[in-house]
């Protein structure tokens, strides 16, 4: 059980850290809740060997989420302007 509870604190440690990159790069304060959200789990989980943090640490990641503060994976390309080359291929070009 405690191989399982290092692997997933290490897991967690590994995608905050990410996260914090990802946040260097973008500043979007969601990315840093989550990534402090992870991060926390994942060394509350790993020194105390217990699976709790993790599991919190996870939710409170999910609330984050479910909040509207995670990063919009839907947000249009850069330069997405509505130029001509923008316009879905095989379809009439409107003039």
């Amino acid at each position: 059980m405690n191989f399982l509870i290092y692997t997933f604190a290490v897991l967690f440690i590994g995608l905050s850290f990410f996260m914090f990159a990802a946040y260097s790069r973008t500043r979007q304060t969601g990315l840093l809740i989550m990534a402090v959200c992870y991060g926390a789990g994942g060394l509350v989980g790993g020194y105390m060997l217990s699976g709790w943090p993790l599991l919190f640490g996870f939710l409170a990641a999910w609330v984050v989420r479910i909040l509207g503060l995670d990063p919009d994976t839907h947000a249009p390309a850069a330069g997405g302007d509505g130029a001509a080359g923008d316009k879905p291929a095989g379809g009439r070009g409107g003039g």
